[in-house]
């Protein structure tokens, strides 16, 4: 079944203002924590750093998608 919300995770990569390790671990555990679980993501979130920080702080049972462009599409 496909999740009716999801999370997405450019703020994870800084894209609005930097945030910390904690505030990006308390992020994620209060999205699973409201029900979540599909989290979306991309490279070009603060270089890779939202797909780090998500990959860290995920429990194993999550959903996540990521996506991806050849490097002449940049």
């Amino acid at each position: 079944m496909a999740a009716r919300i999801g999370f997405g995770s450019a703020p994870l990569g800084n894209m609005f203002r930097d945030i910390s390790e904690d505030e990006a671990r308390s992020t994620v555990a209060a999205a699973w924590n409201a029900g979540i679980r599909y989290f979306d993501t991309a490279p070009f979130y603060g270089a890779a750093l939202a797909e780090l920080r998500l990959g860290r702080c995920s429990p194993d049972t999550t959903a996540m998608s990521t996506a991806w462009a050849p490097k002449s599409a940049v």
